[in-house]
């Protein structure tokens, strides 16, 4: 700054004495700047956009692909590639991923006018202020960065880290009339991109060994998609279909859920159009609980352990032709029996040998009501786990011929 050089000369295209809106330096290239234009005190209402790579010496124009109408008020580079730019109009947001040649509108936000724009260095989330004091924000940009001219029939970008937490609402409910913002929902977004087409398309998760950990089919029109991994197993036997709800709290009550994953590296695939795609995520632990890894796996290999135990009483109870004993226990699932004394017939054992599983099952995994817990099983969830067993190899003993 000791020094100052006048470029506006070098800039055609705009009458002298345009407003400037936005000058931006390049996050990676020295000499690199990007210049914005706004003539409508003049009654120009068109967007100008410029770059130089040698100080100021010479500048290319980058509106040629832009809309007549809708003048230029902010422009940034992506700092992780600086062939991504994001543009701020009167009336949009504009990407664009060949350096400004070509710029493509970001669909889903209000025509409004776009006073700035910054990329969250470690989140790598776009956020948007508007002349109205909106705030806007676009969950992770890492698949502009990536993106290709000609990408494969089937793409999946790279996702931020997902974290393991339990949700606790410390107040009461007041009703759907309460203004407030959307949380993200929980786990890790995945997005990826099929190529035209038909058919179905499913996601899969992996653990480091190759284990199968959650599959479910996800949409399979041609375009790019968003869904999301809620960090957990699936259910076994159930037909495991992504949908976004409405209600991400109601989602939390009413949805039957596998046990959370532990802590570590997961492969995420997308297969569709006979090919396959993948990438890797991380998966933490809840920053603010005292649990370790192992006490992570613990609990993991315990609720699969029970999950397991409960499939397979019920497919015995069917098997048997025996009736009740559902997923969720019907009534009186609170107690491990009703009534006075303990169940005699093999019915009422299996059926209480399967609600004393899925109370501790709700106990750690949550349920309509209680939130659940990250802790590992305590000693008498294991031992009322291991009298189900015992419970169940009595009946399967005492129905041999």
């Amino acid at each position: 700054g000791k020094s100052w050089e006048e470029v506006s000369g070098n800039i055609s295209g705009i009458t002298d004495g345009t407003y400037v809106s936005r000058i931006t330096a390049s996050w990676s290239t020295p000499g690199t700047a990007y210049a914005t234009f706004d003539g409508h005190r003049d009654g120009d209402f068109r967007p100008y956009v410029y770059r130089t790579e040698d100080f100021g010496g010479s500048w290319e124009p980058l509106h040629a692909e832009l809309p007549e109408l809708g003048v230029a008020n902010v422009i940034a580079e992506h700092p992780n590639n600086q062939d991504v730019l994001f543009l701020g109009t009167e009336h949009a947001v504009f990407v664009s991923t060949d350096k400004g040649h070509g710029w493509a509108k970001i669909p889903n936000l209000p025509t409004t006018h776009y006073d700035d724009l910054l990329i969250h260095p470690r989140e790598q989330d776009l956020v948007l202020g508007t002349h109205g004091r909106g705030i806007w924000i676009l969950d992770d940009t890492r698949p502009f960065v990536e993106w290709a001219e000609a990408p494969a029939e089937v793409s999946v970008f790279s996702a931020g880290r997902g974290t393991i937490m339990v949700y606790r609402k410390d107040t009461s409910y007041r009703g759907h009339a309460e203004f407030a913002g959307t949380n993200p929902v929980d786990g890790i977004e995945i997005t990826y991109r099929l190529g035209s087409g038909s058919g179905t398309a499913r996601m899969m998760v992996t653990d480091v060994m190759g284990h199968p950990v959650r599959e479910m089919q996800v949409p399979s029109s041609e375009g790019t998609h968003r869904v999301n991994w809620d960090l957990r197993h699936s259910i076994p036997g159930a037909v495991d279909r992504w949908e976004r709800f409405s209600d991400s709290e109601l989602a939390r009550s009413i949805d039957e859920r596998g046990p959370w994953v532990s802590p570590g590296s997961y492969t995420v695939t997308v297969e569709a159009r006979g090919s396959t795609a993948s990438t890797v995520v991380e998966v933490r632990g809840d920053p603010a609980m005292p649990i370790t890894v192992s006490m992570y796996q613990s609990r993991e290999r315990f609720m699969l352990e029970a999950l397991a135990l409960t499939n397979e009483i019920q497919a015995y109870m069917r098997e048997q032709g025996m009736t009740g004993g559902g997923r969720r226990g019907g009534r009186g699932g609170r107690g491990s029996f009703r009534g006075s004394g303990a169940p005699t017939t093999p019915q009422a054992k299996l059926a209480a040998a399967a609600r004393m599983v899925q109370q501790v099952y709700q106990a750690l995994n949550g349920g309509a009501v209680r939130p659940g817990t990250l802790y590992p099983p305590t000693r008498s969830q294991r031992d009322a786990v291991n009298n189900a067993k015992a419970l169940f190899s009595e009946v399967k003993a005492g129905m041999e011929p």
